[in-house]
């Protein structure tokens, strides 16, 4: 695909965005799209999520949130002039600095060597604020928003680590727990040829998903598992639950998509995490 393609970009980022703003995906997925998709390197390998910035300022709505060129500084201006254009000098009152990054990183010293020397440091902040004056403009965009919480700026930085995902990989998988059932359907099929119980129990996990996905709108989860089951019987592979209507449709007439990458160490991690607590022998007393 090509990750610089709005329409494509919005359609596999919509729903790691309506996991945490469900109903207002459209509006934040065109506006992250927008973000990252200005500051895309030419390698899209290469894309950092720095880049991409969010300003929370008290006031207005989801519908006044935009996309800014470059950083925003949320001080207040020194005197009656707030605006002017073609300026050549700014004078900056107060200190202009991070707090902390957007990310958290930690860096691991083993010998002396390897120690940063301080001029690197400050090197590293300021290309951090966008300072440095061998870099090329607007490699920085900040998402102005409202103060509105928490859950919209974590649905913000959903759909950033999405964009860079589908850098890496951007095949999709059909969304709405299609995929689950389908894998547990498979699953399940299988264990029929092997002797043990740990093969189907393992193709019921999957069923999670779609049953929190009914839980969360009100739906019978029971009945909807079995809808899904049914639907998939035929072949019916993109069969997924519509939260609108709650009933089956066919994801791909509705667009809804998940990244492969997204799914495949999602399962890869959870079997670890699994596999490592049965792998315990004792657990220690917790006081």
């Amino acid at each position: 695909m090509d990750v610089c393609n709005k329409e494509e970009v919005v359609s596999r980022m919509k729903a790691a965005v309506a996991s945490k703003q469900f109903g207002q995906e459209h509006i934040l997925s065109s506006l992250v799209a927008d973000a990252c998709i200005q500051v895309c390197p030419k390698n899209p390998a290469n894309f950092n999520v720095d880049n991409v910035c969010v300003a929370k300022i008290v006031g207005g709505g989801l519908h006044n949130c935009t996309v800014v060129r470059g950083m925003v500084l949320k001080i207040d201006v020194v005197g009656s002039i707030k605006r002017i254009e073609k300026a050549k000098v700014a004078v900056f009152a107060s200190g202009v600095d991070t707090s902390a990054t957007e990310t958290k990183g930690t860096v691991l010293i083993h010998t002396a060597d390897q120690k940063m020397p301080l001029p690197f440091c400050f090197h590293n902040v300021f290309a951090k604020l966008g300072f440095m004056s061998h870099m090329a403009p607007n490699k920085q965009v900040t998402v102005v928003k409202n103060e509105e919480g928490d859950d919209l700026e974590r649905a913000v930085d959903d759909g950033v680590n999405t964009y860079k995902a589908m850098c890496k990989d951007s095949r999709i998988v059909p969304g709405e727990a299609a995929t689950e059932i389908e894998l547990a359907k498979r699953v399940k099929e299988f264990s029929f040829t092997e002797t043990g119980s740990a093969i189907a129990k393992f193709s019921e996990s999957f069923e999670m998903v779609p049953k929190t996905l009914a839980e969360n709108v009100g739906l019978n989860a029971m009945e909807i598992i079995s809808s899904l089951y049914a639907e998939h019987a035929p072949g019916n592979t993109k069969f997924g639950l519509d939260l609108e209507e709650g009933s089956c449709k066919d994801v791909s007439t509705l667009n809804i998509w998940d990244l492969h990458i997204t799914k495949f160490f999602a399962l890869k991690y959870a079997a670890d995490a699994a596999c490592t607590v049965l792998r315990v022998d004792q657990y220690p007393n917790l006081v």
